[in-house]
């Protein structure tokens, strides 16, 4: 039997693991998930542990003003799109909110954040994520606001 000019149907996260996803984010405003073991990082990095993408290419960038079900068919083709990488022991997809946008990346997990940050800064990445503070490091700090003698802010 010939498959040739047949399209390959995308892959399609199981139903519990995309409701384990949208969960996740809906209540902390991400995760972290393997598609190797199937379940949400966060109980397999107790300790001290970095999240971070080396594929900026990879990174997609998606406004908050989409229905749930939007949000559902995003992770399914971005997860489709990465597959090759996601099956990977060492790849997870990452997503996350932030200013009004949320984010999917395919990311690479670390117990040593210099070992995150050499990796951010070589691959043009903005911050890493810490799973035991559950807060993301930016590689260069914001600058602060200065205020002048008067008390005003230069």
């Amino acid at each position: 039997m010939k498959t040739q000019g047949i399209p390959k149907q995308p892959f399609k996260l199981k139903e519990d693991q995309i409701e384990a996803i949208i969960s996740e984010c809906q209540r902390s405003g991400g995760c972290t998930f393997s598609l190797k073991a199937g379940v949400i990082t966060k109980d397999l990095f107790p300790g001290n542990a970095y999240a971070v993408s080396p594929f900026k290419e990879r990174e997609r960038k998606i406004n908050t003003h989409i229905g749930l079900s939007t949000f559902e068919q995003m992770i399914h083709e971005f997860v489709s799109n990465n597959l090759r990488l996601l099956q990977q022991d060492d790849k997870y997809l990452g997503v996350w909110f932030e200013e009004r946008f949320w984010y999917f990346d395919v990311v690479v997990i670390t117990e040593n954040k210099a070992d995150a940050f050499v990796i951010a800064e070589a691959c043009n990445q903005e911050a890493i994520y810490d799973f035991k503070k559950k807060t993301s490091i930016p590689l260069i700090p914001a600058p602060s606001a200065k205020s002048d003698e008067d008390g005003g802010v230069k």
